[in-house]
């Protein structure tokens, strides 16, 4: 069992585009979010809830944009919204890796050489063509989209994307 701190985003038009596509290509459906941290397994699940209460409480809410959509090679980053990597998100992302990673004495290792604020539109294995074409139109859809964020979300991410479940939020301060 590993657990991912999550920044959910809405419904519209993000879990929309979600939804239609997964439909139309038969891959996953999921919740949409910006991952913050994933596939934590080193923290007990208590421990795991007061560093997110601690994290939250040090942290204020922040507006995330879309810039672009784009498709990588992972089946969770098959295509993809770019997020605009400001100063608030990356120390939100910092701090989350000191409080779960540094502070434990355990190396941090993410997806990426580094932190690439993006909210997954489509997981899965698709070809090169089809990761370009639906990454065009997506990006007709979803650019220039902002959405605000007001809590940090804790999640239970299994390999089974199906069993994926939120176990608590943890709101950050008000601006």
């Amino acid at each position: 069992m590993s657990f991912s701190l999550w920044l959910e985003a809405p419904q519209s038009p993000f879990g929309d585009a979600i939804q239609r596509h997964a439909g139309e290509l038969g891959t996953p459906e999921f919740s949409p979010h910006v991952t913050l941290i994933g596939g934590v397994k080193h923290l007990s699940l208590e421990a795991l809830q007061d560093k997110c209460m601690r994290l939250a409480a040090s942290s204020r809410r922040a507006t995330l944009t879309v810039t672009d959509v784009d498709y990588g090679e992972m089946f969770f980053q098959c295509i993809y919204a770019l997020i605009n990597k400001t100063q608030e998100l990356t120390a939100l992302h910092e701090n989350a890796k000191k409080l779960l990673y540094t502070d434990e004495g355990v190396d941090f290792k993410g997806p990426n050489d580094e932190y690439m604020p993006h909210l997954s539109l489509v997981y899965g294995e698709l070809s090169k063509e089809v990761k370009g074409e639906l990454s065009a139109i997506l990006s007709e859809e979803v650019r220039g989209s902002e959405f605000t964020v007001g809590a940090i979300a804790l999640y239970e991410t299994g390999p089974d994307i199906q069993d994926w479940k939120c176990i608590a939020r943890y709101p950050l301060l008000s601006q």
